[in-house]
């Protein structure tokens, strides 16, 4: 099974169960061009989606907050970048608890479970 059949599995399950549809999602833009074939996001382990999320968030947020507040008001560059981090930081764990979330909703537990459950699926067909 090669990773775009893998790929189209997906989408199809999470058409299926009317998932929202970032859920069908894959961060592969870049992992593919680098020969990498990544889980969706959704099977990423904690951690990793409050980081890619969190970092993504706060450095747009504090980038952003710093133009159109902070800069003039002055605001300390700690207190910038200490707003920012505490922000990724809780958009990051907060996205990631409803992903874990989703996980348990729909009786899904690894990427390398579901392939072997769809590729079962295909041969009993």
């Amino acid at each position: 099974m090669t990773y775009q059949d893998k790929v189209a599995a997906w989408n199809e399950f999470v058409k299926s169960k009317k998932m929202q549809r970032g859920y069908a999602q894959f961060p592969t833009l870049t992992y593919v061009k680098f020969g990498h074939e990544p889980a969706p996001l959704l099977f990423w382990g904690f951690w990793e989606i409050t980081a890619l999320l969190g970092i993504n968030y706060g450095v747009g947020w504090g980038i952003a907050m710093h133009f159109l507040s902070w800069k003039q008001m002055n605001a300390p560059l700690w207190l910038q970048v200490g707003a920012a981090v505490f922000a990724g930081l809780s958009f990051g764990a907060v996205m990631a608890w409803m992903m874990k979330r989703q996980l348990k909703k729909y009786n899904l537990s690894t990427w390398e479970k579901f392939v072997a459950e769809i590729q079962n699926k295909m041969k009993s067909a």
